[in-house]
């Protein structure tokens, strides 16, 4: 359309030429005459070099404007990232102050706060943390929450492990009662809040609300590590039945503690060296 304007007007153009020509008009009317014929023209292109300017500019800015929103976006999701791993540290760091402050009451390097991944409490009872071979765990490392004792590593992988509780029906702790030292036996029962302690001496006296203790006998759990107390006693001729109430909760436990099997009380060890 646009060439169409174009070459009618130049058609026009030279057409009054030819005639201004014929007709003899001298040059200083002819140049008036010609401006009338070039003026549209030159308001026609004026506005068309105005508009692609603009047009121009326009692409311009919008292509700026992308690249920076894409910039702005970029920006923001990193930010949210970060913002995401700080808040993630800062609940991880609040929900392992007990622990963390665990750590100092012992006296090896190598205890090391895990998180839960996995709770199965049916037939067996067992955790599954998120930590394994590939960070120096190993078979028969005991799982604790501050002082007491959660369960004993039996399965390692490079990931992660698997933690038997004291609350599954096989475990057995060899234990002793705080106030006088009476020993027995915590088995698992399968239940969650409750245990019992067996193989107790019937001549011995157990209290009701004493809490029982690992006693370290049988190199299996370390001395000195609850595991509940006593809510029921009852001697049945020969024979103790002892119910024992745990002092954890495992259902809502997020964390614990993987040591040696061997570690030992800061406490214990200076108690030691006064005697």
């Amino acid at each position: 359309m646009k060439k169409t304007i174009f070459f009618r007007g130049g058609l026009l153009f030279f057409f009054f030429f030819g005639i201004s020509r014929w007709l003899g008009i001298g040059g200083r009317t002819m140049e008036s005459f010609s401006s009338y014929i070039v003026y549209p023209f030159l308001v026609v292109q004026n506005i068309f070099t105005d508009r692609l300017k603009i047009w121009s500019e326009h692409r311009t800015s919008y292509n700026d404007l992308t690249k920076e929103l894409l910039h702005r976006k970029q920006q923001y999701e990193d930010l949210q990232k970060e913002l995401i791993q700080v808040r993630s540290f800062c609940n991880y760091f609040e929900n392992t102050k007990d622990l963390r402050s665990f750590f100092e009451r012992y006296n090896h390097p190598h205890a090391q706060i895990t998180s839960i991944l996995l709770k199965n409490f049916d037939q067996s009872h067992f955790f599954i943390i998120d930590k394994g071979s590939s960070a120096g765990i190993e078979k028969n490392m005991i799982a604790v929450y501050k002082d007491c004792l959660v369960g004993r590593i039996i399965e390692v992988y490079p990931l992660y492990s698997k933690v038997v509780l004291i609350t599954d029906p096989l475990s057995k702790v060899a234990s002793f009662c705080s106030t006088n030292g009476v020993k027995g036996i915590f088995e698992g029962t399968g239940q969650i809040k409750n245990a019992v302690l067996s193989y107790v001496n019937p001549l011995d006296e157990v209290k009701q609300g004493d809490i029982v203790l690992s006693s370290g006998e049988g190199l299996i759990f370390p001395r000195g590590f609850g595991v509940g107390k006593v809510v029921h006693s009852e001697k049945k001729g020969i024979h103790y039945s002892i119910k024992i109430e745990l002092f954890l909760n495992f259902t809502t436990l997020d964390y614990c503690t993987i040591i040696p099997h061997y570690t030992q009380l800061i406490e214990c060890e200076k108690k030691q060296g006064q005697h």
